[in-house]
């Protein structure tokens, strides 16, 4: 596949799964031996995992806001910086609503191989969201 082509795949990460709830989608995009890479992913790999993720941050959030902020591609890598707004509407490991309003930053890298995604990586801003949430002190350090 073509830079073009991986970069358009690896927008149904966000554009799809995540913002439009269509789980079946990861069956097309993630590899059957996809590896996620970063804190708070489920266990596993292949799409199940990309399907029990994005479940359950649908389910504890509103999608208020979810922006690619910046791409950048070279060969078989594809970068996002995005953003998001949402909600805490349902629970989220174990923390009930809140009902309270979170803004986040997060990198995504994914690599890409025969059409599909076979890496996964992501860092997010977990202890801004869990100090919006009220879960954590404010000014708390990791």
């Amino acid at each position: 596949m073509s830079v073009e082509q991986n970069k358009v795949l690896c927008r149904r990460v966000h554009d799809e799964v995540f913002q439009q709830g269509r789980l079946e989608v990861a069956d097309e995009i993630i590899a059957a031996d996809c590896r996620f890479h970063g804190s708070g992913f489920p266990q596993g790999t292949g799409p199940a995992v990309m399907k029990q993720d994005a479940t359950t941050y649908r389910n504890a959030f509103t999608i208020d806001r979810l922006t690619r902020e910046v791409e950048v591609a070279e060969g078989d890598t594809v970068a996002h910086r995005w953003s998001f707004t949402g909600t805490h509407k349902g629970e989220l490991g174990g923390i009930p609503a809140t009902g309270r309003q979170v803004n986040i930053t997060g990198m995504d890298i994914f690599r890409v191989r025969d059409g599909k995604i076979v890496d996964f990586y992501q860092e997010f801003d977990q202890m801004l969201m869990m100090q919006q949430l009220g879960v954590v002190p404010a000014g708390a350090s990791a």
